[in-house]
């Protein structure tokens, strides 16, 4: 199981990158990457006086337990 998933990875690897800035699913990065990346963003825009829209997903029900 473990090939099968390695051989997909690569694959898809090759296919689709995630931006630098993409946090779900990335080995090392957990939630106080993202929380901190988001808070940077809101305070970035509000000292230029911009809005910013965020949006939150919560995925944790959608996969079955292994």
């Amino acid at each position: 199981m473990k090939i099968c998933k390695h051989v997909l990875d690569s694959q898809l690897e090759a296919i689709v990158s995630p931006t630098p800035n993409y946090r779900g699913f990335v080995k090392g990065c957990g939630i106080i990457d993202a929380t901190y990346a988001a808070r940077l963003l809101v305070e970035s825009h509000e000292e230029k006086n911009r809005s910013v829209h965020l949006a939150f997903l919560d995925v944790e029900k959608a996969f079955d337990p292994t």
